[in-house]
Order: structure tokens, then sequence, then C-alpha cells
């Protein structure tokens, strides 16, 4: 058989030795595309990378109410890097730890459902991130933070479900905690006001970046029952700021059977404002107009609540 070979060999010289050749440059083209890809998708990461490092150096605020200092900025950035690290190593315990008691509060009762609700949502696959000090002020730092996947994960497809959302650095007794999926920060307000028997205070409010949240208590002291809104008497429930602009609460939002109040009746409610996050514009009032008792003739409250 070997003899059949080279027979073989001999005959078809030329045609075997191209046919080896042919093979031999093939491998060698194919190693080379495969050594270009890798270095195209190891550039690609390294320009993440470097980005994300660039973020870092502390580039201007969109909104500086007051700023921090170098070293608390590289704290807060360490929190913020601490915190992806151990979503990307799948340390979910480690993570939700990281977050401030009102976040958890607000968002995330449970480490179950910071994982069904945020965790699996963003980090279902490797993330890198960008970072851009957004508001900076006395007492909380605000970061825009961009997510994407990871390019050798993605084919080089760096921009492949890019995914925003807002950090804040909040101190939580003497450690710095993180308010996260654009949950700012939570302030206690305790401001009362009362007009014939019907009382609201204003507990505290939860800022988030798209809009404010109130937690409001109501109490009927009156005799009668009372409507409270009703949008065919025209009432309005509106946070009113410093140059008097009017932000109006989602009241469609609240169940029906809370608009009501039975005499006696004492209750409290979480409101939305459309209010959205920017410290130069601060709410100095909460107005409630148009609330009446449910007999004739009705009697009109109109509740005016100043905050500071």
């Amino acid at each position: 058989m070997f003899n059949k070979f080279i027979r073989y060999f001999n005959q078809n010289r030329i045609k075997v030795i191209g046919i080896i050749v042919a093979i031999f440059l093939a491998i060698i083209f194919i190693q080379m595309l495969n050594n270009l890809a890798k270095e195209e998708n190891e550039n690609q990461l390294n320009q993440i990378i470097s980005n994300k490092i660039s973020q870092n150096e502390h580039t201007d605020s969109v909104i500086n109410t007051g700023g921090v200092s170098n070293e608390k900025a590289n704290e807060n950035e360490r929190l913020i890097d601490n915190f992806v690290k151990c979503c990307n190593n799948k340390e979910t315990k480690q993570a939700y730890d990281l977050l401030s008691d009102d976040c958890k509060d607000a968002l995330f009762r449970t480490e179950e459902e910071f994982v069904n609700n945020y965790y699996n949502v963003i980090f279902n696959q490797y993330k890198v991130y960008e970072l851009e000090n957004w508001i900076s002020s006395e007492k909380y730092s605000t970061y825009k933070i961009k997510f994407t996947d990871d390019a050798l994960s993605t084919g080089g497809n760096i921009n492949s479900n890019q995914i925003e959302d807002y950090y804040t650095v909040v101190e939580q007794g003497d450690i710095s905690k993180l308010n996260i999926n654009k949950y700012v920060y939570k302030e206690i307000i305790n401001k009362i006001a009362t007009q014939e028997e019907l009382s609201i205070r204003v507990i505290s409010r939860e800022n988030y970046i798209d809009y404010q949240v109130y937690e409001i208590n109501f109490i009927n002291h009156n005799s009668n029952d009372i409507r409270i809104y009703d949008s065919n008497s025209k009432s309005s429930w509106n946070a009113i700021d410093d140059n008097t602009l009017k932000y109006s609460a989602f009241v469609e939002e609240i169940p029906e059977v809370y608009l009501t109040m039975r005499s006696g009746q004492e209750q409290t409610i979480k409101v939305k404002f459309s209010k959205i996050y920017n410290p130069s514009r601060i709410i100095q009032s909460l107005y409630f107009s148009n609330m009446y008792c449910m007999v004739e003739p009705r009697t009109l409250f109109n509740i005016n609540i100043p905050l500071n």
C-alpha cells in the first residue's frame, strides 16, 4: 500500500504539493483572522475601561450645589465600583448589604426582591460601566451610570443592551451606603395644617430622579364624611416650588377607596408628584384644594402646608 502511495505521489507530485500548501495556507489565514478578532475585542474592552477611568477623574457635575472633596469623590466611586463588582461576581448578599435602609424600605424589602427586580434585570450578563458625577451637594452625591455588556461576551458590540441608572451615595450613621434604581434620598418633614376639623400632615418625602413621593397622613375629625379629592369638583393636589411653579399629583394612581374619608377616620397614603429631582427648585408647600363635606350645604376645604 505504501508503494502505491509513492507511485501516486510521483505521478501527481505537483497536485499533491499544491493541496498540502493550500491546506497550510488556509490554517495560517484562519489563525490570523482569529488573532485579529481577539485583538479588536481587547482594544474595544480597553477603550471601555479607559472611558470608565476617565469618567472617574471627577468631571464637573451637571448640577453642582456644593460639591465634594476629591477624597470623598474617590470614596464614593470605590463604593459604586464595589457594588458593581459584587453584582458581576453574583455576590448578591454583599451587594444588597451596600444599599441604604431607606432604599431597601422603598424598593427592595428583601434580598430576593433585589435579585428579582434589579439584579436579574441589569446584571443578566457581565457588565462594564461608565460613571458621571451628575449632582454634588453637601449631603448627597448622585452619579449617572451607564452599563453595557462586556465586549468580549458580545462579539465586540460594545453598545449591546446599554442601560442607564442613577446611583446616590448617602451617609447612614458613619457608613456610606447606596441608593439605586433612580432613588435619590428620603427626607423627614413632619409638617401639619388643619382646617375645619380636617388635618393633613406631611410625614416625609422620597426623591426620585423622575418624581417625588410624599407620605401624607389625613385625619377627619368632622362629624361628616369628607371627599378629599374629586375631579368632577375640580379638586387639585399640587406641590409648589420657590418660583410658584405647580407640580401635579398622580391622584389617578391612588385607589378610589382612599379618596373618601369617613367621620373620625385616619389614614396614611403615599402620593406621587410630577417633580423631577433638581436641588435648585425647592418645594415650598403642598396645596390641597376643593375638598368638601359630603352633606349639603357643602363645606369646602383648601389647605396649604408650608414645608420649610
